[in-house]
């Protein structure tokens, strides 16, 4: 369900909070306060996170879990990576 998971990049935090800038460039105010911060999570500016929670009133959202961008297992640069062989490719 989509009003159930964000992604994106924390522009700015606060105690028991941050903003966030989706991946459609949209802004949240993501709220901290229950939420379960998985252990690779590094709550800081710049940072690339994904979060299960609930969507509330405005661009307010409740995170019950925080995670890490890539998922244990995934190829750390995959877009770039498939650029690299298509140049290679084309070559």
């Amino acid at each position: 369900d989509s009003d159930k998971l964000l992604a994106g990049k924390i522009i700015k935090v606060y105690e028991k909070k941050f903003d966030l800038e989706d991946l459609r460039s949209g802004r949240w105010e993501v709220n901290t306060e229950e939420s379960e911060i998985m252990p690779m999570v590094i709550l800081q500016e710049g940072e690339k996170i994904r979060i299960v929670g609930q969507k509330q009133d405005g661009q307010i959202f409740v995170a019950e879990r925080i995670m890490p961008w890539e998922r244990p297992g995934m190829p750390k640069n995959k877009f770039e990576r498939k650029n690299h062989e298509m140049r290679i490719n084309i070559q």
